[in-house]
């Protein structure tokens, strides 16, 4: 049986944020704390750091095939040079990237 350590109340602002298309509701990228932007705000800020071409370039194409591939080579390799155990041996599995936050 599942147990709430929220009230009703609680339970209703959040569940609100969450259904509103107008606010982004993220993990935090340090100290294991939940931020919420207003939409605008944080498109603007994500628009303001991939403009910044220091760190980021753009692509003229969609490299995630190549780049899959050559994971799935790497891991392939390792595998089968001992350095990585089979798939049924690893006790940990991740999840699948999400898709992209912005439309």
């Amino acid at each position: 049986l599942y147990h709430s350590n929220l009230s009703s109340p609680e339970r209703t602002a959040i569940d609100s944020l969450r259904n509103n298309p107008d606010w982004v509701i993220k993990p935090a990228d340090k100290g294991g704390v939940v931020v919420v932007w207003r939409f605008d705000l944080y498109k603007a800020e994500a628009a303001r750091q991939l403009s910044d071409t220091s760190s980021y370039l753009p692509l003229d194409h969609d490299s995630t095939d190549g780049h899959q591939a050559t994971i799935s080579s790497s891991i392939t390799d390792f595998i089968s040079s001992g350095s990585l155990p089979p798939p049924s041996l690893r006790p940990h599995r991740f999840p699948a990237p999400h898709g992209p936050i912005l439309p």
